[in-house]
């Protein structure tokens, strides 16, 4: 069999996530959501239950991202400057446990806590902020709820998961919210 001409690459695309096992203990995830662009994140196998990724965004300041999955909670840690050295400050820990969301914001450089995949290494009660959200999903309709600002933001899915969401809801296309 031949082909009659050649199928370009724009007409076999399509949004998707692969995951690579590099070895026993590294895991490389890429989402890929439109034919130029993707995001790759590197999880390093921390125990039985916990991966770890580490993110480094630099703006007007350095902020410094640790994301630890496993044993049922997500943990998104966020640090201005870099933990391994002196100048660092925690600035938000994130605790996703199945549809709700709590983040923890904190006054820049005064706390100094290491990265850790254990919650209560964290000391939560010296929090600035406290913010709970919820996120449900119903009819392929993603429903984001601040309970603190009583704000709700829906997005049409089409078909992607919660995860892919968590990585590009800020570009899905936005819903009615009933």
């Amino acid at each position: 069999m031949e082909g009659i001409e050649q199928i370009s690459s724009e007409d076999l695309f399509s949004s998707y996530v692969r995951v690579n096992m590099i070895d026993e203990s590294t895991k490389k995830i890429t989402y890929k959501y439109s034919l130029f662009k993707e995001d790759v994140t590197i999880y390093k196998k921390v125990n039985d239950k916990v991966w770890l990724s580490i993110h480094t965004v630099i703006d007007d300041k350095p902020y410094y991202f640790y994301k630890y999955v496993g044993g049922g909670v997500i943990l998104h840690i966020e640090y201005i400057g870099d933990p391994s050295n002196k100048d660092y400050s925690l600035s938000t820990v994130e605790v996703s446990d199945g549809n709700k969301i709590t983040n923890y914001i904190f006054d820049d450089y005064k706390v100094k806590v290491k990265p850790s995949p254990n919650l209560n290494d964290y000391p939560l009660e010296k929090a600035e902020e406290k913010r709970v959200s919820t996120v449900t999903i119903a009819n392929d309709i993603l429903t984001y709820q601040s309970q603190a600002a009583g704000d709700i933001d829906c997005y049409f899915l089409e078909g992607l998961s919660y995860s892919w969401w968590t990585i590009f809801g800020h570009k899905m296309k936005k819903a009615p919210c009933e």
